[in-house]
């Protein structure tokens, strides 16, 4: 390789020693918190998972729905805050915990569509009502997402343009 070829060495893995494709994690997290507290929810649970490398108490996901926390005047709870490795059965038995707490959430950031599908069969299964007695929303609009009952509120990742972005 010469000095003007480029090596797309990761996919949405910010590695800084080689040329990276993906898209701003932080603002993308910011603007899920920014939208929950703007709809007037104060008790936001979090169901994600870890990344490779770094545990999802230190993962920018976790910075960003601290921080918004924090300048919103609500205070942090732990015990809101799920890893399930990705796992839906996991994530599923994770929601019906939450949403059985003595001061359940008023909301769950799923830390992607399939995990909120996992939270909506749970909610729809424990007699709740989204987004009535709960709030639930996705990351990444999968395809499926428009069409759950209700149609899942979710963050748009340009998939396809980040496709373009590697193949150029």
């Amino acid at each position: 390789l010469d000095s003007t070829t480029h090596v797309v060495a990761v996919v949405d893995q910010p590695e800084y020693r080689f040329d990276s494709v993906g898209f701003d994690h932080a603002q993308a997290n910011w603007q899920v918190m920014d939208c929950l507290i703007a709809h007037g929810y104060r008790h936001i649970a979090h169901i994600g998972g870890s990344s490779p490398g770094q545990p999802l108490q230190q993962s920018v996901r976790m910075m960003v729905y601290r921080e918004c926390l924090r300048r919103s005047g609500i205070p942090y709870e732990e015990a809101l805050v799920k890893d399930c490795n990705w796992d839906l059965d996991l994530c599923a038995r994770q929601a019906r915990e939450l949403l059985s707490m003595e001061n359940p959430p008023d909301a769950i950031f799923a830390g992607s569509d399939s995990l909120a599908s996992a939270i909506l069969g749970t909610v729809y299964a424990m007699g709740l009502r989204c987004p009535e007695d709960i709030g639930v929303i996705g990351f990444n609009n999968i395809p499926l997402s428009a069409h759950m009952a209700p149609p899942l509120t979710t963050v748009n990742i340009p998939e396809h343009e980040i496709g373009v972005a590697i193949v150029r």
